[in-house]
């Protein structure tokens, strides 16, 4: 398995976008893509076509399963399946849009209802045995509390990632970075830059960009990713994803003291 780059570009939101803004940004640095098989909200198509004009190293890449309820124009399964089969005829769509045989990690978009069930735990189960065949590299969920967590990882087994929303609204979902710490798996955050106007006037990150002549962004950013966090940051400027590219090199030379507690 292709180990996860410090921060992935998220491609959702961009639609007729987003092919051209998913070249720009492999070709501005990039090294990790984060996708879904959902229309309209993700393109995964136009994410398979930037793939394959793109000469540079192949990048990391993931993508998601997401439930019936998160569908409104196509369900690129039968939602009368079998979770298992479902698993798979989503997963058989996906690596046709991708043009990938592999894919690095497949993450649950969603648990079915407010906590873990039955079908839950049978899609989970599809999506291991798709890893222990070698089409994808690691498993994961997204949006699931820390209490969901700690259910999945008792019954169902272990998995590789979290992919949640990360925000000064949650406190930076604090209870289940913890979890994932404790537990080895790796956290992925969205959202980062919601409520950006009062996050970016917080003192640390004010004196953090003032002290090593770099962005607020940028400051914020190597924060998060010093606090255990994979950033999920989209862009549709191509200096922005150039600064998210070149984090990677400024994360080697600096260390923040100050850590995502701040309000």
């Amino acid at each position: 398995m292709m180990k996860p780059p410090l921060i992935i570009y998220g491609t959702a939101g961009y639609g007729p976008r987003t092919m051209a803004l998913t070249s720009a940004a492999l070709n501005a640095g990039i090294s990790g893509l984060d996708t879904a098989n959902q229309l309209p909200y993700y393109e995964e198509r136009e994410v398979g076509r930037a793939l394959a004009t793109y000469a540079g190293a192949k990048p990391y890449l993931q993508t998601k399963f997401t439930t019936t309820k998160g569908h409104h124009i196509r369900v690129p399964y039968d939602p009368l399946a079998s979770p298992g089969v479902q698993i798979g005829q989503s997963i058989g769509v996906s690596v046709r849009n991708l043009l990938r045989p592999y894919i690095d990690a497949y993450l649950l978009h969603s648990i079915e209802g407010e906590r873990i069930g039955r079908v839950d735990s049978m899609r989970l189960e599809a999506m291991h045995t798709l890893k222990e065949v070698g089409i994808v590299g690691a498993v994961g969920v997204c949006n699931v509390s820390a209490k969901e967590i700690s259910a999945i990882t008792r019954t169902i087994g272990r998995i590789s990632i979290v992919q949640n929303r990360c925000d000064l609204a949650n406190a930076w979902d604090k209870a289940a970075r913890a979890l994932c710490l404790q537990e080895s798996i790796t956290y992925q955050g969205y959202g980062l830059f919601h409520q950006w106007e009062a996050v970016q006037l917080c003192s640390p990150i004010l004196n953090a960009a003032a002290d090593h002549s770099i962005s607020r962004a940028t400051a914020y950013l190597i924060m998060a990713i010093q606090s255990g966090i994979t950033p999920i940051v989209g862009s549709n400027s191509i200096s922005h994803m150039q600064e998210l590219a070149a984090i990677g090199v400024a994360i080697e030379k600096l260390t923040l003291d100050a850590r995502l507690s701040v309000r």
